[in-house]
């Protein structure tokens, strides 16, 4: 009886050893820092007015940090599996790690297509782009931002899961473990040709007419005294300035009553500004005088000699000619001239 109940003891417990269960050890899961390695999610629009579509044809790849480990691996590693899930995305291609090296593997990856509702509107962070960026520029249109398109990073946008399961390595129970993280994403909102052809075509402007500045500005010419008292032969003198509004050549001449005529002289303007004219002096001896007065035919004239000078601008053409008089009368000793 003794020897019975002995070798059923023995027969109970190496059957329970055989058929523990397997236990999760550890299962930890992380999101990657930065963008190098988000996803990408494109975004289109159907109608050229908003963003309203995402491309559910557009294959992207999601990773995330992993440490994961069963208590017991069994014969040929198949006490593992692994399942990586994303909210409102289809899993289109092979998971990374495969079951057998789970516990050696930091990471875990595979590709997805966008499939539903994730929790997030792709679609919606693009219009609300949109909207910033219409009110940061008030001489773009939408659909100028729209024709163009932009990529958003944002952070935290769609929820990454791993499901893990330690199957027994004998007769036993499996054990289970699920983690999940939140993983950055770039959203592509994508550039529309509808919109492009929507944008507003700028009015032509006429050209404007390259409004002339005068070179001249102003002009002073006069004789030094107008009215000459003194002993002959006695000194005409005629002298002036020119203001110019910007940079260019003024060529100007001198002409008498009597027919006399300067050379032709010129003031160089490099910039706006004033500069003297050339004095212009003429000598009256007396026998011209009276010359001149019986010429003139004047005998009570208390002058001995009239004329005048003008000053005509050559160039720039359009100038009148500015003329100014001026009358001698010659006696036998100096007096004051007056003007």
């Amino acid at each position: 009886m003794r020897k019975s109940i002995c070798v059923t003891t023995v027969v109970l417990l190496s059957l329970t050893q055989s058929a523990l269960a397997n236990k999760v050890k550890k299962l930890k899961l992380y999101a990657l820092d930065g963008y190098a390695h988000a996803p990408v999610v494109k975004v289109y629009s159907t109608n050229g007015e908003k963003w309203n579509q995402i491309d559910k044809t557009y294959e992207t790849t999601f990773r995330a940090r992993l440490n994961a480990e069963c208590k017991y691996e069994g014969k040929g590693n198949k006490a593992y599996s692994g399942d990586m899930t994303v909210k409102g995305f289809v899993q289109v291609g092979k998971e990374d790690p495969i079951a057998i090296l789970i516990p050696h593997a930091n990471e875990t990856k595979a590709k997805f297509r966008f499939e539903g509702d994730s929790g997030f509107s792709a679609v919606q962070a693009c219009n609300t782009e949109l909207e910033k960026r219409l009110s940061q520029d008030a001489d773009l249109t939408k659909y100028h931002i729209l024709g163009k398109g932009f990529t958003l990073k944002y952070p935290a946008a769609y929820q990454l899961g791993y499901y893990l399961k330690c199957k027994p390595t004998g007769l036993g129970f499996t054990d289970t473990a699920r983690k999940s993280v939140k993983v950055n994403a770039k959203i592509n909102c994508m550039g529309s040709d509808l919109a492009k052809e929507k944008i507003p075509k700028p009015k032509p402007v006429p050209p404007k007419r390259a409004k002339l500045v005068e070179l001249i500005k102003a002009i002073k010419f006069a004789p030094k005294v107008k009215h000459i008292v003194g002993k002959c032969p006695a000194q005409v003198e005629f002298n002036g300035s020119i203001t110019s509004n910007r940079p260019g050549t003024v060529e100007y001449q001198y002409l008498s009553h009597d027919g006399r005529e300067s050379p032709k002289l010129k003031l160089k303007f490099d910039k706006k500004g004033t500069k003297k004219l050339r004095v212009w002096k003429r000598t009256i001896n007396k026998a011209k005088a009276k010359d001149a007065f019986a010429v003139a035919g004047n005998s009570e004239s208390k002058f001995d000699y009239k004329g005048w000078y003008k000053l005509r601008i050559l160039l720039p053409k359009g100038h009148k000619d500015i003329k100014k008089d001026y009358s001698l009368k010659c006696v036998k000793t100096n007096q004051t001239f007056k003007k």
